[in-house]
């Protein structure tokens, strides 16, 4: 039900008559809470039972995220770099990428946790 609400959201967003800058906004917003809906997602199947199947499944999903956020990372790095900003589009960019980092660091810590997780459980 979430995964189609997410869709529908994001055809809405693809649909609006915005300038670039407003839709990068609008994104990080987006971005931001499609993050805290996968994290949920994630805490819930771990919470629920820590059978080795959903560790697996929670690790591909932080795996694809990361490449999601890498991703839109070095989007993000190649437009600022080949762009003549005003300060304060510059900074936006600038705001945007180190929000993306942390949530690259955040995403790499799990997944090493997730890791040792796994590894621990396949030991016994």
């Amino acid at each position: 039900a979430l995964d189609q609400e997410k869709k529908q959201i994001e055809k809405e967003m693809e649909s609006l008559n915005l300038a670039k800058f407003e839709r990068l906004i609008l994104e990080k917003q987006f971005r931001v809470l499609s993050y805290l809906i996968e994290d949920k997602k994630e805490k819930v199947n771990i919470v629920s039972c820590d059978e080795l199947n959903n560790l697996l499944e929670v690790l591909e999903q932080k795996k694809q995220r990361r490449q999601d956020i890498k991703s839109h990372l070095d989007s993000l790095n190649k437009e600022l770099a080949c762009s003549n900003f005003d300060f304060e589009k510059a900074m936006l960019y600038r705001d945007l990428i180190d929000s993306e980092k942390k949530r690259l660091e955040t995403v790499n810590l799990s997944i090493q946790q997730l890791e040792e997780k796994l590894a621990e459980f396949e030991r016994n």
